[in-house]
Order: structure tokens, then sequence, then C-alpha cells
């Protein structure tokens, strides 16, 4: 609500403001007060406690308002030249006057002295410095000859004292039109100040940080509460040379250069602090200095926080390039070209067996990569059956299906948004999934299930696959648009009988994290043989048999090939997964319990599965394998 008041000297002119309001302003938005008053009775009254955004009064009036200094802007009601008009058309109606005398204030009347002799008469013009004085202007008038007097109500008021024509100067109808008008304008600009002032002060008021404007002159003009935590005492109003922990060389380094400094640390009351400068301009003038203030062991925090949140979320690459444990050279050619499919943009196909360290390797590309500030999403597409697997992807709307969340659920491509998603074991999804997916890849927008809207995303797509999409297209279990689509850039990581140096460096590591830092050594021969193991399983069979060695080794510093051996072929153990590669090039014997190693895969599924009375979780866990794994196995021998 805008609110106005007219202070008027007399009823007429509040009659027609009052008129004016009605007919042309918003009343549900427009506020109109009139206070009738004359001069001597205003000078008097308490002005302090008036509610208003603007006040409107004329001449004298105008001038008493303001030297009152009131808070609230004062319009001044000129007298318009129509105004004047009328007055000397009334005076020669009335008076046939011959020389009019217009007393009163300067600005209203200051060039009327141009319109002598215009309408048949002459005009002077008399303005007292106050109203208080009106009475020795109209003797100066009558002497100087003045047949009539033109004043305000001011000079009305005392012209009763003289023996002469007098006509007062009234506001037409159109000079307070566009005095409302102009208040009306005047007190929405106010209104706006005060919005964006009050913002403003809102947003620096409430920032963690500490947030100072210096002026041109080196002086704090504002300083947040933060900035006065910080330093613990009051810096508004004080010199920015005072406050020994601020630098007065970078502030006047920005007030010249017009160049921000970032990040400058300095200690206050054992607190670290980051200052950064920016220049403040106004048409290209430098007029000041914003000093932003951060605590670092706060951000520190934060940031600690925010990562682990994210990283419970799965929506954090924890790992780099330089996590990858090797010395071999072919894995230094693999991670020279991930490194260079990392600048692009395009998508990339990781291949390699199971427990080759795929997403690893994606973590790590995603890290390098300029999304390396966005998400890191993952998601494993065989552990899913297919609609929890769309849902996952998609997300939903509430009430989409039964047993959905009533406010719905965000997808892992939205997830993902400006960062990368890793779909591992891509082979194992449907065909009608892979139409979906293929959707997305082409539009670059997804449809949560339920909703009939499409969200637009910007999503790198990594994924990762232990079988040979090639083959699967040509059975019809894989879409070859779809592969076109994810196999732009392509990583072979090779499994770890083709990088057998590799290994004892991965199982020391293993081994001394298992033991709290303490790495046994490997005898020469334990480390041959450990190397000659042919790790179908890879690094994460490798985890394995370290952390078995370690229970074994329990109480030693050296691992004997011996230890090795009953890690390795460990009674009872049926699994062709304890071929090495010397067995294949038949170089050295085979361990005592080889027979069991000679069965078919399928053979040793099956025997597997009777040895724990067909529960999958011990036969899988046995067999050193994924459920899902041993699920897809007995899927391909049609085992029931």
């Amino acid at each position: 609500m805008i609110k106005i008041l007219f202070v008027v000297p007399y009823p007429e002119i509040g009659d027609t403001v009052t008129k004016l309001y009605e007919k042309y302003c918003d009343t549900e938005k427009v506020q109109l007060d009139i206070i009738l008053s004359h001069l001597e009775e205003l000078e008097k009254r308490d002005l302090s406690t008036v509610d208003a955004d603007v006040i409107v009064a004329r001449g004298y009036t105008s001038t008493l308002l303001k030297n009152k200094k009131l808070s609230i802007p004062i319009i001044t009601l000129n007298i318009s030249v129509y105004d004047a008009i009328s007055a000397i058309d009334e005076c020669r109606e009335k008076y046939s006057s011959k020389k009019i005398g217009f007393v009163g204030h300067y600005q209203a009347f200051s060039n009327l002295e141009t319109l002598s002799n215009r309408f048949g008469c002459e005009i002077k013009v008399y303005s007292p410095d106050y109203y208080t004085g009106a009475e020795e202007y109209i003797s100066k008038a009558m002497a100087d000859g003045c047949d009539t007097i033109v004043g305000g109500y001011a000079v009305s008021r005392c012209i009763d004292k003289f023996n002469i024509n007098f006509c007062l100067v009234k506001s037409v109808e159109a000079t307070l039109f566009d005095s409302l008008s102009e208040a009306i304008r005047t007190a929405e600009a106010i209104q706006n100040e005060r919005i964006r002032l009050g913002v403003y002060q809102t947003i620096i008021q409430s920032s963690s940080n500490g947030v100072i404007f210096v002026n041109s002159s080196g002086i704090i003009k504002v300083a947040n509460t933060e900035s006065s935590k910080m330093f613990r005492k009051q810096l508004s109003g004080q010199s920015i040379e005072n406050i020994k922990f601020l630098s007065v060389a970078s502030f006047k380094h920005v007030l010249t250069t017009g160049k921000a400094i970032e990040a400058e640390i300095f200690n206050v009351n054992e607190t670290t602090l980051s200052a950064s400068y920016t220049p403040v301009s106004v048409k290209d003038n430098i007029v000041g200095v914003v000093i932003t203030i951060q605590n670092v062991t706060k951000v520190q925090k934060l940031e600690n926080i925010i990562r682990q949140k994210l990283s419970k979320k799965g929506h954090f690459a924890k790992h780099t390039f330089d996590s990858i444990m090797h010395k071999s050279s072919i894995i230094d050619e693999t991670i020279n070209a991930a490194k260079l499919y990392a600048l692009s943009n395009s998508n990339i196909m990781i291949v390699g067996e199971t427990g080759t360290g795929k997403e690893l390797f994606a973590q790590s590309i995603h890290n390098a990569s300029n999304r390396k500030d966005g998400p890191f999403v993952a998601i494993n597409c065989a552990a899913l059956p297919e609609n929890l697997l769309e849902s996952e992807l998609f997300g939903y709307v509430g009430g989409a299906f039964t047993g959905a969340e009533k406010k719905g659920k965000t997808g892992l491509f939205e997830l993902a948004h400006n960062g990368t998603l890793f779909l591992d074991e891509i082979g194992e999804i449907s065909l009608s999934m892979q139409s979906k997916l293929l959707r997305v890849l082409q539009e670059k927008e997804i449809r949560r299930i339920g909703d009939d809207g499409n969200i637009s995303i910007d999503v790198r797509i990594i994924c990762a696959t232990n079988k040979n999409l090639k083959e699967m297209i040509k059975t019809g279990d894989f879409r070859e648009d779809l592969f076109y689509r994810l196999d732009v850039l392509k990583i072979y990581i090779p499994p770890l009988r083709k990088r057998a140096e590799d290994i004892p460096l991965i199982f020391n590591s293993i081994t001394e994290q298992i033991n709290n830092g303490v790495c046994p050594s490997l005898e020469e021969d334990a480390e041959e043989l450990l190397k000659s193991y042919r790790f179908s399983g890879n690094v994460r069979e490798l985890e394995n048999i370290a952390e078995r060695v370690c229970v074994i080794n329990k109480n030693h510093n050296i691992i004997t090939k011996s230890d090795l051996e009953k890690a390795l072929f460990p009674e009872g153990i049926v699994s062709r997964q304890a071929e090495t590669i010397t067995e294949e090039k038949q170089t050295s014997p085979a361990p005592a319990n080889y027979e069991n190693h000679i069965l078919s895969e399928k053979d040793i599924i099956i025997k597997t599965l009777a040895k724990y009375g067909g529960n999958k979780t011990k036969a899988a866990a046995d067999l050193n394998m994924d459920r899902s794994t041993l699920w897809r196995k007995l899927k391909k021998y049609n085992i029931n």
C-alpha cells in the first residue's frame, strides 16, 4: 500500500485532490490522507510520527516541512503557468489591474515577470525568504505602484491589513493531478528501493561468510554480523587501515587495477580465514571493494560432510588414475588411452573380465574429465530385475505403481545430470530396456514412470561389460544401434594373467591393508606361484586369496609357497579357477587335487550345487562368483 499525504492551506485544494484520487487512482493500492493546516499551526505541529511514504505541499508549506528534516520525502506542489495566468485574468476582470504584484515563494513566481504587458498589465514579483516576511513585501509592492496583490494562502492571511485589491493564486486541477501522479511515482520508486535494499541486506546478513564493503576512501560502509563475529569488533564506520588483519595493499591494488584478488589466507583469533577482494564498479568507475571472508575450517568441514553424503549415495567418484596400482606397460598404455578419452565428452565402453577393475577406470575417467565437479552415479544392471531397473534409471512420479513412494523418486539419469552415469554389466539388460535406453541417448531426455512430461539431461555414459556384445548382436540379444551409441570409445582392461608383474604389487598392497600397515614378504617361489596362477576372478579373486593367506599366515612375516598353496588350493574346493597359466602350458606339475579342475564348468556348478543341497548363495560363494553370475550360468547351461 502506497501512502500519500497532502498538506493543504485551504479546503478547496483538498476537495479537488480527493476527487482526482477517487477518479484516477487504484484505491486498493494507494491511500490518500489530507491535512488542512495553516503555516503557524503546522510550525508547532509534531510530524515525526506521520505515517506516509511521500508528503505533498505547496510553497512555504513545503519549505517549512523540509526545514523540519523529516525522514519522508517532500514533493513541492509548484504554481504552474496556468495557475498564474488564471490569477492574472481574475485580477483584470475584477479590478482592471494595471500593475500586479505577485508576492510569495520565489520558485513559484520566478519567471512571471516575462509575462508583463502581454495581458495589458505590468507584473512584478516579490519573494520573501519566508512567509513571515509577506507583510514587508506587500508594502514594497504598494510603494512600487502595484494596484493588485496576488499570493498564496500565507499572503491572504495578512492582506486585510492593507487597503489593496487581492487575488488568491489557486492550483488548477491539472497541476494537482500532476503532483498526485508524481507523488505516486516517487512512492513506488521508494518502495522498490526499500525492497531492493531489504533483499540485499537479507542476503548479506544471512550469509555464513563475512561480507564487508569498503568505499574508495578506505572507510568500511557495510559489514554484516558474521564479519563482526569473525573480528570480534564492530567494523562499520572504521578505516580499513585500522583493521590489521585486512590487507590494505590488496584493497588499494583492486581499487586501482579493477582486478579481483582471491583467497588470501590469514589467521584471526586462532581461526584460519580466507579473504577475497572484488571491485565494485558504477558506470565504469570503481567506487569501492567488497571483501568476502570465509572460515576455512568451516568450509573444509562442510566439504567433507557433502562428500560423505554424496559418497554414501554413490554419487561421488573417489578413485583417480593414481589409484590404479601397477607397473606393467600394458596398464600404462591403457591408462594413457583412458586419460585421452577423459578429455572427450563421448560415451565410453569398458571391456574386461570380471574383477579387472572396470569401475575403478570409470571413476578415474570421470575425475580426469571436465565433469569432475558433477556427480558420478553407478549402477549394476545385472543386480535388478527389469521393472526395478527402469524405475531406478528413470525415476517415477508419486503413485505411479503399487509400492511407489508418495512423493515419487528421482532417477539415476537425473541425479547424474552434468556428470557421469556408469552402467556396469550393460550386456545383462533386456531388449525392452535397451530400447528405452537408446531413446534416452538419442533424445537426451528422460520421462519418469507415470509422468507425461520429458526432462532434459546432460549425462556422459560409461558402460562396462565382460561379454562379447558383437556376438550378442548376432544372436539377437543386443541391439546393434544401441551398441554403436555406447561403443564410441573403447577401453580394454587386460586380465591379471596378462600382466603378471602387477600381481605381487597388488597382493602386497592388499595384505598390508589387512595387516594394518604391516606387509609380510613373499618368498621367491611363492611369488612365482602367485604370478603363475590363472586368477579367473582377477583382482576380486586376488583379494580373497590375500585375505585367506593372511589368516593362514597370521603370526609370520614371511609368506611361503606352502602358505600360498593352502590359500590357492584349499582341500575340497571344486573350481576350474584353480588352473594356472603354467598348467595350461603343461610346464609344471598339477596340484594334488587337480582332478577336480579338469571338470567342465557345467559339471563343477552341478557338483557344487549338489554339495550345498541346491543353496545357490552358498554355491556361488564356494565357486567364488557373484550370485547374479551364477544365475546367468544356470540359464546358460540350462541347469534346473
